[in-house]
C-alpha cells in the first residue's frame, strides 16, 4: 500500500493518483523523457558529423531544468557549425533544435 505523495490519498492495487499534482507530475516526466529520447536519436553519431557525447549528456540533462521552468534554453554552438539548443516552449513542450551551418566558399582560378 502506498500513498499519493501530492494529495496523502491511498492508493490501493498499485494504481496511480489521479490529483493534479500527480499528473502534473507524470505529464513533466513524460515530456523529459520524450526530450532526452529525440535528443538521442537527433544527435546519434550518423559517422559524419561527430557530437561530442559530453554535449548530449550537457543537453539531456538540461531537460529536467527546463521542464521544472528552472532554465528557459540551453544553446551549444560546437566548432564545426553545429548548434544545438533544448528550450521551453509554449503550453510546456520541451523543444529540441538542431541546426547544421557549413559555409561553402570557392574562386575562380583566373
Amino acid at each position: 500500500m502506498k500513498t499519493c505523495e501530492y494529495c496523502g490519498q491511498v492508493l490501493l492495487d498499485d494504481r496511480d493518483c489521479t490529483c493534479d499534482g500527480a499528473v502534473a507530475e507524470r505529464k513533466k516526466r513524460s515530456r523529459i523523457a520524450e526530450a532526452q529520447d529525440i535528443i538521442k536519436d537527433m544527435f546519434k553519431d550518423d559517422g559524419e558529423s561527430l557530437i561530442p557525447a559530453g554535449t548530449v549528456d550537457l543537453l539531456m540533462n538540461s531537460c529536467p531544468l527546463i521542464a521544472d521552468g528552472d532554465v528557459k534554453k540551453v544553446t551549444v554552438q560546437l566548432s564545426d557549425g553545429i548548434r544545438a539548443a533544448v528550450k521551453y516552449g509554449a503550453g510546456g513542450k520541451i523543444e529540441v533544435e538542431r541546426v547544421d551551418t557549413s559555409k561553402v566558399k570557392d574562386e575562380t582560378l583566373t
